[in-house]
């Protein structure tokens, strides 16, 4: 149990999250023409915390006292009735990571909307300094929801309030929507970086603009909209009205039509283009393909009829790695072998790549 709880605690709060805040720190006032990034005193404090929190489970794991709850600490499970530390230190972690991140999106936002370079308009500005921006606006908007979460179960679990025991009129699914209100908007805090990445990376390669800046603008803004109207497709076996779930399921689906005209948009550059097969490309054809096998996966579990029978089996585990994987790790690749030159100075091995 600890193993699978790192795992998903390290690879969403310690790594997915961070590390596209940290291209986007390095990245974006470049793109936007700027010395530096806003506020870089609080900069600094985001990646302390950061490593405060990231020692800190790690430090518990290594002397057997990691969290055993899951990535997403389920109460009761993660209650006051679970013995040690364990949950303890996993509610401070997020605490920490969330607080590193908000300072990050605060001052993404302030850099694109008061720092560009004379001329720059918002509609000539980069597709990734775009998904960034909409990015941060999610971050600002959804890691409150978990702090105030993760802040709650702590609170029960030290100090003896009831925010999540019946039995003291509090309730056992707040934690569930608390968490998910956050946890829906997170994935694609992961993704639509990788959105950024890829319009940016394509066209280099293919050599030809971007086919539909205007339609990939608004299908991040759109993407990032929706998001927030997604969390109860995780709870659809926790006994919710069914009406109230037919609406979480119709924009479970809708939010695949923005995603769609992503793809169109990189497949009609591509189409249009003349590709150069070099890594990054590679990772970008990966990606598609990965992502679209996830995609129409995440649109099959919107059903309520099938989210019911196929809930906690490995077909959603199936569904979020691809996504994650795909929609994540693979444009996360292909970025740092496109930009490992603007950041070194060297060049990356293209054989090792291409085997990669």
């Amino acid at each position: 149990n600890q193993i699978f709880t790192m795992h998903g605690a390290n690879m969403m709060f310690l790594f997915a999250v961070p590390v596209m805040e940290a291209m986007a720190v390095y990245l974006v006032p470049l793109m936007v023409g700027t010395r530096n990034i806003a506020f870089p005193r609080l900069n600094a404090f985001s990646y302390w915390i950061f490593v405060a929190g990231g020692a800190l489970l790690w430090i518990a794991f290594a002397l057997d006292m990691g969290p055993d709850v899951g990535w997403f600490a389920y109460v009761p499970l993660s209650g006051p009735h679970a013995s040690g530390k364990r949950a303890d230190i996993w509610a401070q972690m997020i605490t920490f990571t969330e607080l590193s991140a908000l300072a990050v999106a605060v001052e993404i936002v302030v850099t694109v909307f008061k720092q560009r370079a004379p001329g720059m308009s918002l509609d000539r500005i980069p597709l990734f300094v775009w998904a960034m921006l909409v990015t941060s606006f999610l971050i600002i908007m959804a890691m409150p929801a978990v702090m105030v979460a993760s802040t709650s179960l702590i609170l029960d679990r030290l100090v003896g309030t009831h925010f999540f025991n019946p039995a003291e009129g509090g309730d056992v699914l707040l934690w569930q929507h608390l968490f998910w209100f956050f946890g829906h908007p997170e994935v694609y805090i992961i993704f639509l970086p990788a959105v950024g990445m890829v319009s940016t990376i394509l066209p280099v390669f293919v050599r030809r603009p971007v086919f539909g800046y205007p339609a990939l603008v608004l299908a991040l803004i759109t993407t990032g909209v929706l998001s927030f109207g997604l969390w109860v497709h995780h709870m659809f076996v926790t006994g919710l009205p069914r009406v109230g779930e037919s609406f979480f399921t119709a924009s479970s689906m809708a939010i695949a039509i923005p995603a769609g005209i992503q793809i169109f948009c990189w497949l009609a550059t591509l189409w249009d283009g003349r590709p150069v097969f070099k890594t990054p490309l590679l990772f970008v054809i990966g990606f598609i393909i990965t992502f679209v096998i996830g995609g129409l996966t995440g649109v099959m579990v919107a059903s309520v009829p099938f989210d019911t029978q196929v809930h906690d089996t490995y077909f959603v585990v199936a569904h979020f790695h691809y996504v994650l994987v795909g929609g994540a790790v693979f444009p996360l690749l292909g970025a740092i072998y496109f930009w490992f030159p603007k950041i070194t100075g060297r060049i990356m091995n293209e054989r090792t790549g291409v085997w990669v």
